[in-house]
């Protein structure tokens, strides 16, 4: 059975897109060897075009900034295993913001109000958790009406 890699080369177009894709996954494969772990896991090559310009997405700016600082190094390995590099160009990504979880209301059943109520008036007077119940009572109720 032929395996999809062998159908890939059997079209120029497609043949040139396994090619690239195969040339950015040694080049991050690189990257990662040279970068320590933490950044290495925020950083990923975004495009390595003909002209030799490498561009890599980093998730945040604080990561942008030390991985300036690395490209000197990053450029050295790289040519060590015979690619060269024309320009490294640092992309922050930019992510959508997370809208804030929606907040359900949550309502307590008047028999469990009466229940609490009921405890509340069984304890002693000095009793903090009576005082406590009573509170929460009365602000299960006020929720209802407000």
């Amino acid at each position: 059975m032929a395996q999809i890699k062998d159908h890939l080369f059997m079209s120029p177009d497609l043949a040139r897109l396994a090619a690239h894709a195969q040339r950015l996954g040694q080049v991050q494969s690189l990257l990662a060897e040279v970068l320590p772990p933490a950044l290495s896991d925020n950083v990923r090559v975004g495009d390595f075009n003909e002209a030799g310009e490498l561009i890599l997405l980093v998730k945040g700016n604080a990561a942008a900034a030390k991985l300036k600082q690395l490209v000197p190094r990053f450029e050295q390995h790289l040519r060590a295993h015979a690619i060269i590099l024309q320009r490294v160009r640092v992309r922050v990504e930019v992510f959508e913001a997370k809208s804030a979880p929606v907040k359900t209301l949550r309502t307590v059943p008047d028999h469990a109000k009466a229940a609490f109520a009921e405890l509340a008036e069984r304890l002693p007077e000095s009793s903090p958790l009576r005082e406590s119940l009573l509170h929460f009572v009365a602000r299960a109720r006020d929720e209802d009406v407000g």
